[in-house]
């Protein structure tokens, strides 16, 4: 009997050099275990926000998706708050965003169709993910320097506005090639 033609067979010794043999596989609770520790150093970046939450370490073994998810959710939440229109974020000026937190997501979004490509050819959705870590933690260590609301003159409102709907479009985008499904909203019950 023959298989769909578009699936292939990862052997697991062949992905990113792992091998059993030569003693190169990294076990899932290593890699659950780098990714909350991850995940807390994210959180300890924003001291006024990290001394808010009442178990860090708790809310760190969330694992990423959720982190994601709230960062997407975020993104969603500043054009809505903002009032602007999408059709007007067409006409920006992107010569008015000189903060330094803008100019390091930059190289982020433009990094990422070839992250997806090389995640691809590589057979590693890994990548994707390492790519969305990054550009949420730079999006969030810059949201309270970057405001859209009380940005000043509509100009520099609106090129605002479009940086972060770049930033929810390169994340909206990953999240569904990951197979999740982005929220526009977050509610975390107490």
């Amino acid at each position: 009997m023959a298989g769909p033609k578009r699936v292939q067979h990862v052997r697991f010794g062949k992905v990113l050099g792992m091998s059993t043999r030569l003693g190169t596989v990294t076990l899932v609770s290593e890699l659950l275990d780098k990714t909350r520790d991850a995940i807390h150093e994210v959180m300890k970046a924003n001291e006024v926000k990290y001394a808010q939450v009442k178990d860090p370490a708790a809310v760190s073994d969330i694992l990423g998706g959720p982190y994601l998810q709230y960062t997407h959710a975020r993104l969603c939440s500043i054009l809505h708050k903002s009032g602007i229109q999408r059709t007007d974020l067409l006409h920006s000026d992107f010569s008015l965003l000189k903060e330094q937190h803008v100019i390091d997501v930059l190289p982020l979004l433009a990094q990422y169709p070839n992250v997806t490509l090389t995640a691809y050819k590589t057979l590693e959705p890994t990548t994707v993910l390492t790519c969305l870590f990054k550009l949420c933690h730079q999006i969030s260590s810059g949201s309270e320097v970057v405001k859209v609301l009380g940005a000043g003159d509509e100009e520099l409102k609106v090129a605002r506005a479009a940086y972060y709907e770049t930033a929810h479009q390169v994340l909206n985008n990953g999240l569904r090639l990951l197979r999740m499904t982005p929220v526009e909203r977050y509610v975390i019950y107490p």
